[in-house]
């Protein structure tokens, strides 16, 4: 059954790719195999493991982060997946290298064939780096016998839709899949544009146990040598439609996990940390590892230049902790020089913002002014207008990047889903800044049929509480990091109705996409009355506690977030002002914007 399944998905793969095979004759014999490939893009396990499978019986080696996906899950048990932990802020698991090498040297002396890409994560250039991980290196190390240690050359795929050329960061795997599954019916099935894609297995095992023996940092040379022995690899942006011309694609201003993203500006402000915490720092460096104190400098980076990967990460960011007294919760990612390290140990926080490419400086193909209807709804007045010229960047923060007027629709189309199962009664308490996601929240909380609740986090507990008591409030939206910043001002009332949209969004399952992606293909929406209360706002509580304001869709408010000054601010409210000093307008979000 199960080689008739993999049977049906290499054909279904070769409609999109066109698969060379070498040597894969050192598969066939009775050893168990150690197989380490490359990391191209998301979708070289897809294609590998179906050809692999057809001789050999072999168990992937999988994070935590794809293992939890919907379907994903299932599959993975099938093969007898070995899972591993993913490194985060919440997750910092000393143990991982022990048990991932208990784990594959298991699996591997019970017969079994064991497939673990040595770097991690998919390429972030048009060639492989390894960037000082241990997994490998270990497991080779004290391979055992009777093993045989194959790397797997795959090429072709850099450039693809499934790789970091395409947006600069890891795809999203659900959407990119859902994606491919509709190219395939929009090129009628036998008609898509092929990608040729060169998979070469070698038995490198002598030299990978040489080198092993040697250190880490020489056997994962080796193993880059061996990907890397065509060079780096020519981009290919590939056309998608059989009739569509060649496909004209930059790569993007920045990729995560690329080399030059790893490089850190060495003239980053490090003149007011003491000079004893920088020596305490560097000692804890030295002793995880074994680099003299005189090689550390403050500008260092800690992954390109003292060869510090993700596991050891965590135990140098422990020792800080332990040592100073303090807890970080940063991402381990965001930890990338000596610098950063300092100021974990100051309790500072590590500033790593940087901003995504914008798209506004496009000019908009056409400009006009907006036409509001009074007999529409905010909802029929927001498709009206974002249902033209789609692809139109409308708006930039620095969470989200630059965002088309297609991808916003279909956003708040598939969070309008979460709502509807997460908050019970009409009203939804909103609890964030000026943000595009805070316009996203409103937008998609008329979509789900209820009424936003904007609450200000300035007004003070007793204030606050009772905002939210006055229009009995079940559940606030918010974004932990926002939480935890403004947590001191919130009663344990507030806390306790307070939902991490962000957490919700990870933890999508697979059936509510895809019902937010027919509501967006159908632009389905709620019947929604001109009369109907549009949004809950709240006076500033000058001559007592603050008093609800209903606004009614009748008001027509399509605001974009602002600040203090509405005088700035893209309004239109049925040629009348609702009384801007009766209102709080430092809540930042009423609608939304159209247009900037």
């Amino acid at each position: 059954m199960i080689k008739t399944i993999l049977a049906i998905y290499r054909f279904l793969l070769s409609l999109r790719y066109n698969v060379e095979i070498k040597g894969i004759d050192v598969l066939k014999n009775s050893k168990s195999k150690f197989i380490l490939p490359n990391h191209q893009a998301l979708v070289d396990p897809q294609i590998l493991f179906p050809h692999i499978l057809k001789y050999i019986k072999a168990v992937p080696v999988a994070s935590e982060i794809y293992y939890n996906k919907p379907v994903l899950k299932q599959l993975f048990d099938v093969f007898g997946t070995v899972i591993v932990s993913d490194i985060t802020s919440s997750n910092r698991d000393a143990d991982a290298l022990k048990n991932i090498y208990t784990n594959v040297v298991k699996a591997l002396e019970t017969g079994k064939s064991v497939v673990l890409y040595p770097s991690g994560q998919i390429a972030g250039q048009g060639y492989e780096k390894i960037f000082n991980k241990q997994s490998a290196w270990a497991i080779v190390d004290n391979i055992p016998e009777n093993t045989s240690v194959i790397g797997v050359r795959i090429s072709g795929l850099w450039g693809s839709m499934w790789s970091r050329a395409w947006v600069g960061k890891s795809p999203h795997f659900i959407n990119t899949y859902l994606k491919a599954i509709f190219l395939v019916l929009a090129n009628l099935i036998f008609f898509l544009p092929r990608r040729k894609v060169k998979i070469e297995f070698v038995d490198i095992t002598k030299d990978a146990i040489k080198k092993s023996k040697e250190s880490k940092q020489a056997f994962n040379i080796f193993l880059e040598d061996f990907y890397n022995i065509n060079g780096e690899e020519k981009l290919l942006f590939l056309k998608h439609y059989f009739y569509a011309p060649a496909l004209k694609r930059d790569l993007p201003t920045r990729i995560e996990g690329s080399v030059e993203d790893m490089k850190t500006n060495a003239e980053a402000k490090t003149d007011d940390i003491p000079d004893e915490i920088f020596h305490k720092v560097a000692e804890i460096i030295a002793k995880n590892t074994a680099i003299h104190n005189d090689k550390i400098k403050i500008t260092s980076n800690l992954i390109l230049e003292l060869n510090v990967d993700s596991l050891m990460m965590v135990s140098i960011i422990s020792d800080v902790e332990e040592s100073f007294e303090v807890v970080s919760q940063i991402e381990i990612e965001f930890v990338t020089t000596v610098n950063d390290l300092c100021r974990i140990a100051m309790n500072q926080q590590v500033n790593k913002d940087i901003l995504k490419p914008g798209k506004l400086h496009i000019r908009l193909e056409e400009l006009h002014d907006i036409d509001i209807d009074k007999k529409k709804n905010i909802v029929e007045s927001f498709l009206s207008v974002f249902s033209k010229e789609q692809k139109e960047h409308f708006a930039y923060d620095k969470i989200l990047g630059s965002t088309s007027r297609k991808d916003f629709m279909l956003k708040a189309y598939v969070v309008s889903k979460i709502i509807s199962k997460e908050v019970e009664g009409k009203y939804v308490g909103i609890m964030l800044p000026a943000l595009q996601s805070t316009t996203l929240l409103v937008i998609s909380t008329y979509m789900a049929g209820k009424i936003p609740v904007m609450l200000n986090w300035t007004v003070g507990k007793k204030v606050l509480d009772h905002c939210v008591a006055d229009v009995d409030l079940k559940v606030i939206l918010t974004a932990k990091a926002f939480h935890d910043k403004v947590q001191d001002l919130l009663s344990e009332s507030v806390k306790q109705k307070c939902i991490f949209f962000e957490q919700k969004v990870k933890e999508i399952s697979l059936f509510t996409k895809i019902s937010g992606v027919f509501s967006f293909l159908m632009k389905s929406k709620p019947k929604i009355m001109p009369n109907d209360t549009a949004v809950i706002l709240f006076t500033s509580g000058s001559e007592s506690l603050p008093k609800a304001v209903p606004l009614t869709h009748q008001n027509k408010v399509l605001v974009w977030p602002y600040r203090r000054n509405i005088g700035r601010s893209l309004y239109w409210i049925n040629h009348k002002i609702i009384g801007a000093d009766t209102l709080d307008v430092n809540i930042g979000v009423i609608g939304i914007a159209t247009e900037v």
